[in-house]
């Protein structure tokens, strides 16, 4: 098992103790696994695995399958799609406000 995958996947948790209360694992059983010093059982990678939405087979392969500058792309793609998306939600609510202004100037 690749610990470092389920390692770098853990260390970006905000809050660890949630991660194991939701999977229903010792929290320290936890932290044996992901130092590497225990192997999980097949049905507590399967939790894990599922978890962070991931295949079991994700932690056997040896070659990484996203790379940090991988990463680096998808979070930048985001944060571009996110600064399209609020313009465009600006550009909806000025067309609102020019409807509601029209609605009224023909109302009168």
């Amino acid at each position: 098992m690749n610990v470092e995958k389920l390692k770098k996947l853990y260390d970006n948790l905000p809050k660890k103790g949630e991660f194991s209360e939701k999977l229903g694992i010792n929290y320290s059983y936890i932290k044996k696994i992901v130092s590497g010093e225990n192997n999980p059982s097949v049905k507590t990678l399967e939790k894990i695995a599922e978890y962070f939405n991931v295949p079991v087979s994700y932690f056997f392969d040896e070659e990484p399958q996203i790379t940090d500058e991988k990463i680096k792309e998808i979070i930048k793609e985001n944060e571009y799609l996110k600064q399209v998306n609020e313009i465009r939600e600006k550009q909806v609510e000025q067309m609102q406000q020019t409807i509601d202004l029209l609605k009224k100037m023909l109302d009168k």
